[in-house]
């Protein structure tokens, strides 16, 4: 089954950006940053660890952040710190999270996350666009 996420979810989110952004004086591009630090922070955090001497801790330094004014973006890729030549074209952090054909064991913990992120994205917009509303904006 794939994972991913709720797209109503998504256009709530993208609805109260645009909102947010229509506003003068917010500073959308902060709360996007934040979030996406807050995203990878946590992603981290919820990686599991392999006991292979060989990956272990590769999946926690393999977890990628970047925002602009209008996007932010957290990703796993796992290819850019793999050390062993034969492994850089397996994505061990995708597998990992949607499992492979039943050889390996799912062990979600990217999804999860960053929908709770989502949740916390909204509160920030809520409260932005409350305050501005206050203010007279």
């Amino acid at each position: 089954m794939a994972k991913g996420f709720d797209k109503t979810q998504l256009k709530i989110v993208n609805s109260r950006l645009a909102k947010l952004a229509s506003l003068p004086g917010e500073d959308v591009p902060r709360i996007i940053k934040e979030v996406t630090e807050e995203i990878k922070t946590d992603v981290i955090a919820k990686a599991p660890i392999s006991q292979s001497s060989v990956n272990k801790g590769n999946l926690r330094r393999s977890v990628y952040n970047s925002s602009s004014s209008k996007k932010g973006r957290v990703w796993v890729d796992t290819t850019l710190t793999e050390t062993r030549q034969g492994s850089r074209n397996f994505n061990y952090g995708y597998t990992v999270e949607h499992g492979r054909q039943g050889k390996y064991k799912t062990t979600p913990y990217f999804y999860s996350v960053a929908e709770k992120a989502l949740g916390k994205l909204v509160e920030k917009i809520n409260n932005a666009v409350r305050n501005a509303a206050i203010n007279g904006k």
